[in-house]
Order: C-alpha cells, then sequence, then structure tokens
C-alpha cells in the first residue's frame, strides 16, 4: 500500500537535479582553521547573551555573523556521516509487514519491554538501546507500544504492549522534580562512553557547585545550558499520548507541568535543544488551549531556531547540521504547524522553516542514501496539502518507501517508536480516499470531558458529515450533516453521553473523509 500525490517521475527526476546544485556534498566534515575556531568561540558567547537577552535583532546579527565566518563550511556536519544504500523498492510495506516487524522486534527483546518501567527509574539501558539516556529512552518506547497496541490485531499482544508502556509511564512520572523537568541520571556509574565524560566536565565546571546539581545519583539541574529541554520534549510527548490512549488525567498533569518548566526557560546556541522546547509547549498548549505555551512554542521557533538555519534548509553550526539532529528538529516542530490556525500571523514563518528544512533533508538523503531514521519522513507526509510541491511530496514518498522496504528485509533503521509512527500513518492512509482531500481537521480539546470544537478548513464549499464511531466500529452519535462554506469552520459535538473510552470521529466531505482518534474521559 502506498498514497502517492499526483505527479511525475520525469517531474521528480527534473527537480532533483535541478536542486543538487544548492545541497551541501555528501560525506564531508566541517573543517575551521585555528583563527576561525576562536572567532566562533567568541561569537557563541555573544549569541548566547543574546539569545538569553532574546533580542531578536542582535540574535540575528550573531547568526549572520557565524555564517559569514564560516564560508563554505557553513552547514557541514561536525562529524563524518555513516551512508547506506536502500532497496530500490519504493512501494510501501504494508500493514501487515509493519506488524510483522513489529513483533520479530519485541519477540527478539521482550524482556526490554517488560522491564521498561526500570529506565524510569533510571536504571542502565540495555544493549539493544545503546547510549540511551533512561528516562528519554523509557519516554519513547513507552508511545511506541501504545501507538501499536492501537493497531495490534491479537488482543493478547495488544493488552500486553499497553499494560507495559502504562507501567513505564506510572513509574516514569514519580520522577518529575518540583521545577516540572525531570533529572539526568549519573551515566558514569555505568561507564557510559558517550555521556560520561559530558557529565564530567559539566561537574568540572561547577567546581563547588556541582554538590547541589549532583544529588543521590541524580543531575537535578541544568544550570540554564538546556540539556533537560531534550528529555523535557521528549516526555511531554509521551505523556501527551499517553493521555490520548488512556484518558488518565496524572499523564495530562505531567505534560502540563513540563510545559510550565519549558515557557520559563531561556533560548539556547543549540537549536535542537529549542525544537524539544517546541515540542513540550505545543502538548501543552493542546492539552490546555493556554495560549501562552503557544506563544512561547512560536517565539522559541522564531527567535531561537530560524536565525541559524541557512537558506538551503540545513543549519549553520557542525553540530546542528548532523542529519540525526537536523531530522529531529523537523519531527519536533510539525506538530506546532499542525496545530496552528493557518490565518494566525506566524504561520507562514513555521511552514518557512518546515519545509526548507524538509526539502532539504530530502535532497540530502536522495544524493547521498540514507543518513538518519524515517520518523521525520513519516511526520512529513502530515505536512498540510499544497505546503510542498508535487514533485517534492512524491519523493518523499518513495523514499519512505525505500526505508520501510528496507525495515521488512532487515530491520534497519526500525525501532518501536518508528513502527509505532508508521502504523499510525498507515491507518489515516486507509480512512482516506484518494484523491488527497483539501480538507484539515482539527479538534480541541481531545481527550475530552464533553463538548468538543471541531475545526474543518476547506478550500471550496462542501456538504460535511460528522459521525462517532466506537472501536469496534458500531455508530455511537448519529451522522450530523452540515453545508460549509471555504475557509475556517468550527462544529461542536457533545460527549458527554457516552461512556469514556477510544472513539474515531469521521469527517466526511465531498473531497474524501478523515478519522481522527478522540479520547472521552
Amino acid at each position: 500500500m502506498k498514497k502517492k500525490v499526483s505527479g511525475c517521475l520525469l517531474c521528480v527526476w527534473i527537480f532533483l537535479s535541478a536542486i543538487k546544485l544548492v545541497a551541501q556534498p555528501c560525506g564531508g566534515v566541517q573543517q575551521l582553521n585555528t583563527t576561525q575556531q576562536l572567532s566562533l568561540d567568541s561569537l557563541a558567547v555573544l549569541l548566547d547573551t543574546a539569545m538569553k537577552h532574546e533580542d531578536l535583532a542582535d540574535i540575528q546579527l550573531r547568526c549572520a555573523q557565524i555564517e559569514t565566518l564560516l564560508g563554505n563550511q557553513a552547514g557541514i556536519p561536525e562529524v563524518a556521516e555513516s551512508y547506506y544504500t536502500l532497496t530500490s523498492n519504493t512501494i510501501w510495506a504494508s500493514y501487515n509487514d509493519a506488524l510483522l516487524a513489529e513483533r520479530y522486534l519485541i519477540g527478539q527483546d521482550s524482556m526490554v519491554y517488560v522491564d521498561l518501567w526500570k529506565l524510569g527509574k533510571g536504571m542502565l539501558p540495555p544493549a539493544y538501546l545503546p547510549h540511551s539516556v533512561p528516562l528519554r529512552a523509557c519516554a519513547e518506547q513507552a508511545m511506541g507500544l501504545l501507538k501499536i497496541s492501537n493497531h495490534e490485531a491479537d488482543p493478547a499482544r495488544s493488552i500486553a504492549y499497553r499494560n507495559w508502556a502504562i507501567h513505564a509511564l506510572d513509574s516514569l512520572k514519580t520522577m518529575q522534580l518540583p521545577s516540572g523537568a525531570f533529572p539526568f541520571p549519573d551515566l558514569r556509574t555505568y561507564n557510559d562512553p558517550v555521556f560520561a565524560p559530558i557529565i564530567q566536565n559539566y561537574l568540572n565546571a561547577l567546581g563547588s557547585d556541582s554538590v547541589n546539581v549532583l544529588q543521590n545519583g541524580w543531575i537535578i539541574d541544568d544550570s540554564g545550558r538546556g540539556d533537560f529541554k531534550f528529555d523535557a520534549g521528549i516526555i511531554a510527548n509521551a505523556f501527551y499520548e499517553g493521555w490520548m490512549h488512556t484518558g488518565d488525567t496524572s499523564y495530562k498533569t505531567v505534560c502540563i507541568r513540563i510545559g510550565q518548566y519549558l515557557r520559563s526557560t531561556t533560548f539556547n546556541i543549540n537549536f535542537n535543544y529549542n525544537s524539544f522546547s517546541i515540542l513540550g509547549l505545543t502538548r501543552a498548549w493542546q492539552i490546555t488551549g493556554d495560549t501562552s505555551y503557544h506563544n512561547r512554542a512560536i517565539r522559541n521557533l522564531e527567535y531561537a531556531m530560524l536565525p541559524g538555519q541557512l537558506a538551503n534548509g540545513r543549519w549553520m553550526d557542525g553540530h546542528n547540521a548532523r542529519s540525526v539532529y537536523h531530522a529531529l528538529m523537523i519531527y519536533n516542530t510539525i506538530p506546532l504547524l499542525l496545530s496552528t490556525p493557518q490565518n494566525h500571523p506566524k504561520y507562514q514563518i513555521i511552514g518557512q522553516l518546515i519545509s526548507r528544512a524538509v526539502i532539504n533533508m530530502n535532497v540530502y538523503s536522495h544524493t547521498c542514501e540514507s543518513a538518519t531514521g524515517f520518523r521525520w519522513l513519516i511526520a512529513a507526509q502530515s505536512l498540510p496539502f499544497g505546503m510542498l510541491t508535487n514533485a517534492t511530496a512524491d519523493s518523499l514518498s518513495d523514499y519512505l518507501g525505500r526505508y520501510t522496504q528496507q525495515m521488512v528485509i532487515n530491520g534497519r533503521y526500525t525501532d518501536i517508536p518508528t513502527i509505532g509512527d508508521y502504523m499510525r500513518l498507515m491507518n489515516v492512509v486507509a480512512s482516506v480516499a484518494e484523491p488527497v482531500s483539501p480538507v484539515r481537521v482539527t479538534v480541541f480539546p481531545n481527550p475530552a470531558s464533553a463538548e468538543i470544537s471541531v475545526n474543518i478548513e476547506l478550500l471550496t464549499n462542501s456538504q460535511v458529515t460528522l459521525t462517532v464511531y466506537d472501536v469496534s466500529g458500531k455508530c455511537v452519535l448519529p451522522p450530523r450533516q452540515t453545508a460549509m462554506p471555504a475557509g475556517n469552520n468550527i462544529a461542536t459535538l457533545n460527549l458527554e453521553t457516552l461512556p469514556p473510552g477510544y472513539y474515531v470521529l469521521q469527517c466526511h466531505t465531498g473531497h474524501g473523509q478523515q478519522h481522527i482518534p478522540l479520547v472521552h474521559y
């Protein structure tokens, strides 16, 4: 099964041939001489000050100076990236193939998932998750299990996955600090080759103050460096999904407290850290409707991500030019775009950053073969209709097919969170009729206890029918049909008469239909 956007192979070839001219070369490593490095260190201090003062003009000035200093080294990764030639098959792996891949992956390391809750307590990550920060890994894997549990045809497996995930999230939520952030385990005790020296250098820099930061084997304060944003964003996303899947209001509370923490943090010169703030703030905004979270997320993007992005879509410094961080920034910012009304004054700024980043990553991936995983590709499939050209959309679709076919062959670049995202995407694709519907549907609040607002954005006038089904496919709220004009439309539905549980809202228009998962509590 494969979702295709209209286009042709010749268009894709012309598009790729032309844009290769502006993409950075494959296999390059950023090379700076001593003078450049010293100047860069000085400019980094000035940029950090501008970030902390939230002075946009100064931020843009310092970023422009850094870009000029880097010259042709801007946008080149700091380390050599590995490449792998994927299979040439561009047809998306079937839903059943994804199901089998998930079962095989869990079967190979079943105790990893049975004992996932231990990662929430900071215990040593298993060999399957090398160099993973335990709390971060716990959140990601639990979120993947919840998504898979909704699509697993075997009831026993579905229940087991759900229980493992809930146990993990319940374990993890007890670790939340009074600030709303989550601590960082002292991985030096495990001789972790990646984080042990980072932690030691950090503690050395603090000097005598380190005793206030390292307590009982946990780092409880990042001293404003921004390191805690990484875990906070991932964990907020996981608890948002946990609330969506279970309706457990304690998960909602965890997510909101993370949002409160991120709302108070200053911007960081490590651009990808700010993207994790955006993700956590977006989830808090979606839960509460409090525009202060939404505004802060947009401010993070406009002040602390966009100034560091090159015209070709890649970030200028060697660290954030790495494909792994570039992909994360795409994945982390797309939810902000999807939750922002298209008539919002900052919508175009958000879309510009994301579309440029996606186009760059797409061209780089095709030119150099794969450089990272494919969760960013899955996320990119949800971009609003018309944001990307048909040629780009076709190219992204083809590359996702190659990745998923490689997943079936040998599991490369495959993990539980990625399979969870892919199975959710396959469910959406299966529910939408061809051609792609020029309609966008969002629901707020979701989960909900009573009334929900359904925002329906139409490109043309249409008859719109809203129907709510339970998970067995039974209609539980009778269809409501309304003639709606092009543009933004709001409809309300009351779920009060329904028992708490998981439902599906079907929005049917003259152009096709969309299905939105609902949680009623």
